[in-house]
């Protein structure tokens, strides 16, 4: 069978979904004007915009620049709101934090029907301890919030979650002393760095059992308005880093990208797989990292990912997932029992992929074996389960199988992704 066209080429891509995120949030509690460039044109980003309008912010996304009239810490209000939060978990849980020292009386979280399915007392559990007014709909969405008075202290948390996390720290800016978060393994410290570049005070200190994040509440102060550039997203950037290596003379550059080491664990692991990646660093944006990522066709060996490097990877499992079927060995993926409340169950619907390729691959209940293979691999429909990054994961596996690039389930992808299409056809044109 011929091989498919090489990956080359310098892409940039869209602003990082997390910074974007939290840029619309963060921007409406500073004292000020906001204008914040390449923010994400994703779905999600844009349930986090249509909320955060709904609740009376002075807002707009004009292309990908955002404009902010920031009003101060407490300038959202609502009575009785259904806030649609579409399939962006980040947005419905770092509401639930964000939104418990507004001035709202029963607003009501919701989302698709993929969002619905997702547990949502790991947040609430955690926020109730602090005193915030909010109830899950057993366990799940719609999720209630009025607004009270918070209390600081210790606060714990059975899930290791950068968003359970984030939603912490934003109750503790509103709280009536200081709140220290216990995560036992480091999480994306996004919030942290933003907050921080904009004058709230959060320290985040290293101890014997983990990681404290210790928050001081915003009392008489003004946090400082966001102006900069979004850097391009690193998970977004994991498709075509892998693409690249598994595709016979692919030679790529994704210039600035998000560099943030709780976000390119998947560039550690491709390396430890023998993979051909320099990263260069460059400048640094809402105290964040930015590089770019060099990346070349590379034969790649197993490896094995577990507890420690899961929270800086797990979105970027499924299309690891691929990179281990196409490596000398077997892989194996442990501690990873998060993938089976993502979007999908995605232990289960990409191993169900990679078989139908023919690759074996052994499930567990937190992880899996795949046994790596030279030989071609078979087509597979595509099942995405409404899952984008599955669904972007086995368009790159049917090019390697067929040569063929094909522009399937672009409504999935939209919410996160919407230019995979034309940046993918861009390196193998």
């Amino acid at each position: 069978m011929s091989e498919a066209k090489p990956l080359k080429g310098t892409i940039s891509l869209p602003g990082d979904k997390s910074i974007s995120h939290r840029s619309a949030m963060f921007s409406v509690l500073a004292d000020g004007k906001s204008v914040v460039e390449n923010v994400s044109d994703g779905g999600d980003v844009a349930s986090t915009i249509s909320i955060l309008k709904q609740l009376g912010a002075d807002i707009n996304l004009d292309g990908t620049i955002l404009t902010v009239n920031g009003k101060g810490l407490v300038n959202l209000h609502g009575k009785k709101l259904v806030l649609d939060c579409g399939n962006s978990g980040t947005s419905l849980r770092l509401f639930c934090g964000l939104l418990s020292g507004q001035n709202v009386k029963k607003v009501s979280l919701v989302g698709d029907a993929s969002l619905s399915k997702r547990p949502q007392d790991r947040v609430v559990k955690p926020l109730q301890s602090m005193n915030v007014n909010i109830k899950s709909t057993k366990g799940f969405t719609p999720v209630v919030i009025s607004e009270a008075i918070l209390f600081g202290g210790l606060v714990e948390s059975e899930v290791t979650s950068a968003q359970v996390k984030s939603a912490i720290i934003l109750a503790a800016l509103y709280a009536l002393s200081p709140t220290i978060y216990i995560e036992e393994i480091l999480t994306r410290d996004h919030t942290e760095n933003m907050l921080r570049s904009m004058g709230a005070e959060i320290e985040s200190i290293k101890t014997d059992e983990g990681f404290q994040v210790l928050v001081r509440p915003v009392v008489e102060k003004n946090l400082r308005p966001l102006n900069g550039i979004v850097p391009g997203d690193p998970s977004s950037a994991a498709f075509f880093g892998v693409a690249a290596c598994l595709v016979p003379g692919s030679d790529i550059v994704l210039e600035n990208i998000l560099g943030n080491e709780t976000r390119i664990g998947w560039i550690k692991v491709l390396q430890r797989m023998g993979a051909n990646i320099e990263i260069v660093s460059k400048n640094k944006v809402f105290g964040e990292e930015v590089i770019d990522i060099h990346v070349k066709y590379s034969d790649l060996t197993a490896t094995q990912i577990s507890k420690d490097e899961i929270p800086s990877l797990i979105d970027e499992l499924p299309i690891l997932a691929l990179a281990m079927a196409k490596a000398v060995g077997t892989s194996k993926v442990r501690d990873a029992s998060e993938l089976r409340v993502k979007e999908s169950d995605r232990i289960d619907v990409v191993l169900s992929h990679l078989d139908a390729m023919g690759i074996q691959a052994t499930p567990y209940d937190d992880g899996y074996d795949i046994v790596g293979t030279e030989a071609d691999l078979k087509e597979c429909m595509i099942e995405p389960h409404h899952d984008h990054r599955v669904a972007m994961t086995f368009i790159i596996a049917n090019y390697l199988a067929t040569q063929k690039f094909e522009t399937v389930h672009q409504d999935i992808i939209s919410t996160s992704f919407p230019s995979f299409f034309s940046l993918f056809s861009q390196l193998i044109d």
